[in-house]
């Protein structure tokens, strides 16, 4: 199976709108520990205005907090991903 095309814009704006729906959940310095990043840089990620961030938001930093809220506890899931497994 190949891996299916992603925007980058539109998988950070999923990831930062599932977040913030669920931010009672979920202790960001655990996140960021688990990532291999600052608490700050995944708060800045994540949770402010995406046009004030100055922080690089590359597929690298993406997938690096995917590879945290894709397994329990969280078990979020990018559209790409959803579209991926419909397709099989």
């Amino acid at each position: 199976m190949s891996r299916p095309k992603r925007n980058l814009d539109q998988d950070w704006q999923e990831l930062r709108e599932w977040v913030q729906q669920h931010q009672g959940m979920i202790r960001l310095n655990g996140v960021a520990l688990k990532a291999g990043v600052s608490p700050e840089l995944v708060t800045s990620l994540l949770l402010r205005d995406p046009e004030k961030i100055r922080a690089a938001r590359g597929f690298d930093r993406l997938d690096s907090l995917l590879e945290v809220f894709m397994v329990e506890p969280f078990g979020y899931r990018p559209s790409w991903i959803e579209k991926m497994w419909a397709k099989t």
